[in-house]
Order: structure tokens, then C-alpha cells, then sequence
């Protein structure tokens, strides 16, 4: 699927690369953000921003945009309304 240096995986074997993440839950993680997404009609980097925005001591959570048209579908993740059954969802697949 991906070729050359992406993501600096030249030369390693990228399911190794990918091992942490799919044992520390990260492939549920995604399934429920992909619910979500689906409910809300959001992407995938607006779920994340609109939970990390619920969490008590987050002051102000950090995204990098690389065009304008990322910047604003980074923004609405910030004031996008999720339900608490939807936070509680994430909360629980986050492992928070």
C-alpha cells in the first residue's frame, strides 16, 4: 500500500512497526472513533480533537494542520457536540 520512506519504515518490517499499537488496543480504539465517525457524520481527526477537548487537564490540545482546508476540518473537531454515550465509548476504548 505504501511505498518508498514513508513514515520512515524503509527497510523494517511494518507489521513489527505496527505490533505496539495493535497490542495496546489500537485497532479497537479506531473501530469505535470509525462509530462514531459514522454517527456523527465527522472525520476521523475531529473525533479525536472533540474527545481530547472533554478531558479534565486539557488545556489545549495540540493538532498540525498543512493547508487551510485541513486547519478548518481540524477546527470543527474542536466544537463538535459529541453524546455522552459517545464519550463514554471512547473514553473506554482509549483506555482513559
Amino acid at each position: 500500500m505504501f511505498g518508498g520512506n514513508v513514515f520512515g519504515w524503509e527497510g523494517t518490517n511494518r507489521s513489527q512497526s505496527l505490533a505496539p499499537f495493535a497490542e495496546n488496543g489500537g485497532w479497537a480504539m479506531l473501530a469505535v472513533m470509525d462509530e462514531v465517525a459514522a454517527e456523527t457524520g465527522a472525520t476521523l481527526a475531529q473525533i479525536a480533537l472533540a474527545w481530547l477537548v472533554h478531558q479534565p487537564g486539557v488545556a489545549a490540545p495540540l493538532a498540525s494542520a498543512t493547508s487551510v482546508a485541513q486547519l478548518a476540518d481540524l477546527v470543527k473537531g474542536v466544537t463538535l457536540p459529541l453524546e455522552d454515550s459517545q464519550l463514554e465509548r471512547l473514553t473506554a476504548a482509549f483506555g482513559a
